[in-house]
């Protein structure tokens, strides 16, 4: 994978507005028992909640956690109404992930892409797919591994395989994030996106993903 596009990391940094705020909570709902990937998660669930505030232009003044009650919850305390009606909107919406081709000549396509010439087409995988995503640098640069289940592992192989030197794209949110061309000494089981402007816009994809794929929220009224 080559890099993060341009319009998904404008997808990062939203509009927003005024006014003071309550606090707003929300219950967490991990799909795994592991405690130590459970800790992972709270950490990269304060970051996301922080950051997608941010892009709505509230002041985040503290991002609490509170692991003791029958059911984890973890709340933002916000400055703006507006942001904290944007947030809980941020945070209720599903992941979407998808692997896709570009398109053959007069092939209709699942998603059309703005300044791509051809559409793409859906070759079957979402986030349930997803393991985890983790970040880290190269030669002063972000990467991006994500793991897939065993299941996505397997299909990945496959799609690649049926797809060997056509353009396949990474999509998250419906925003194309990377394209790899898959070649026979290139298969595998993981995907690895490079060239990430920064080492800390790796870590926020990398949160976003695996928080996406792994938390449920609920907002609590």
């Amino acid at each position: 994978m080559k890099r993060l596009s341009a319009l998904l990391i404008a997808g990062l940094f939203i509009a927003g507005c005024q006014a003071k705020a309550s606090p707003i909570s929300f219950r967490m709902t991990f799909d795994t028992t592991d405690e130590a990937r459970q800790a992972e998660l709270v950490a990269a669930a304060r970051n996301v909640i922080a950051l997608r505030s941010q892009a709505h232009e509230g002041d985040v003044r503290e991002v609490t956690v509170d692991l003791e009650g029958a059911e984890p919850t973890i709340t933002a305390h916000l400055t703006q109404v507006e942001s904290a009606i944007a947030l809980e909107n941020d945070m209720i919406e599903p992941l979407k992930f998808r692997v896709m081709r570009e398109a053959e000549e007069g092939e209709e396509g699942d998603l059309t892409v703005q300044n791509n010439e051809k559409p793409f087409v859906d070759l079957g995988m979402t986030e349930d797919d997803l393991d985890w995503v983790t970040s880290g640098t190269e030669e002063g640069k972000g990467t991006i591994s994500i793991m897939f289940t065993e299941a996505g592992a397997a299909k990945l192989e496959a799609l690649f395989e049926a797809n060997e030197g056509k353009h396949v794209g990474l999509f998250v949110r419906d925003q194309l994030a990377s394209i790899y061309v898959p070649t026979a000494n290139g298969l595998t089981s993981n995907i690895v996106i490079k060239g990430i402007p920064s080492a800390a816009l790796a870590a926020v994809f990398a949160d976003d993903l695996n928080v996406g794929s792994h938390i449920t929220f609920t907002p609590i009224k």
